[in-house]
């Protein structure tokens, strides 16, 4: 579970991040959407069987950035979602509850021909409940991210990363990604077992 809230995060920072690209200067918003997801998957963990279904909302908004970075965009992405984890051996469940929030910060430099420096601050908080709905960890903070990619040199939003992108400030409760295989498999497997 560690890893797929971790993936949950980082697939919403990516698209926060690989947003801010070149593009003509309009002023206020540019381009948003709204909508819904939804994820069913079986896999092992924990020498258990679950089947993992999630439903999520997202709002994603684009706005046109006026000044020393006209032409650039920038982004704003806001996801809930709420996931149960079943032991298909017994129906017993886990729930995960989570809202995350991004936004580019900054003002995208150029650092060489059409490359730019973005930054990327991701908030969010996840709580993991058992089916009685006794809550077994919740994290919450803060990180910020930096990356790079080339705005192709066009007028037209959308770009390619270069490189990978660096987590530069990690701050509040992170437990998920302080959490060892067996510290994770410790903490479900009492929610799991019956």
């Amino acid at each position: 579970m560690n890893n797929k809230v971790r993936t949950v995060v980082a697939a919403a920072t990516m698209s926060v991040g690989l947003l801010v690209m070149s593009g003509p200067a309009q002023a206020g918003i540019y381009d948003g959407d709204r909508g819904t997801w939804t994820t069913d998957e079986t896999f092992e963990l924990c020498g258990f069987t679950l089947q993992h279904v999630e439903h999520g909302e997202y709002n994603w908004r684009q706005f046109a950035m006026t000044g020393p970075s006209e032409g650039l965009f920038k982004n704003h992405v806001v996801n809930d979602y709420t996931a149960t984890y079943t032991n298909v051996a017994n129906g017993r469940f886990l729930v995960e509850e989570g809202h995350n929030q991004g936004h580019n910060i900054g003002t995208a430099p150029i650092v060489y021909g059409n490359v730019h420096e973005g930054t990327v601050l991701e908030e969010a908080w996840v709580t993991l409940s058992d089916m009685a709905g006794h809550v077994l960890v919740r994290e919450n903070g803060s990180y910020t991210t930096v990356g790079y990619f080339d705005d192709g040199g066009d007028d037209v939003p959308g770009g390619t990363p270069v490189g990978e992108s660096t987590v530069t400030r990690f701050s509040g409760r992170h437990p998920f990604a302080e959490m060892t295989d067996e510290q994770l498999c410790a903490l479900i497997t009492p929610g799991l077992e019956g």
